[in-house]
């Protein structure tokens, strides 16, 4: 239950260290998978959106730049991948 948050954690790490947009996608499509699991993981898309858009900012001292919002929709697009996907599959067994 818990490796997926860790996985999603270990690509968010990666993608701090080398700024690849693909390991946000996949953190944000791990995080979802640990929605699925437990619905309260689901707060860590918040601290991923929150260090995106906030504290990174913060602890470079200096204004938020626009990619903030583009690396917010790449792990909002992943966590719902995820969750599109599950409704696709549900959606063709009839539920």
């Amino acid at each position: 239950m818990n490796l997926p948050l860790a996985i999603s954690v270990f690509w968010f790490l990666k993608f701090d260290r080398d700024q690849s947009d693909a390991y946000l996608f996949l953190s944000g499509f791990f995080c979802g998978v640990a929605f699925l699991f437990k619905y309260q993981s689901g707060i860590l898309l918040a601290v991923i959106l929150g260090y995106i858009l906030i504290a990174k900012s913060w602890l470079a001292k200096r204004r938020p730049d626009k990619t903030g919002g583009r690396q917010s929709l790449l792990v909002i697009g992943g966590f719902a991948s995820v969750l599109i996907s599950l409704y696709a599959v549900f959606r063709y067994l009839g539920n």
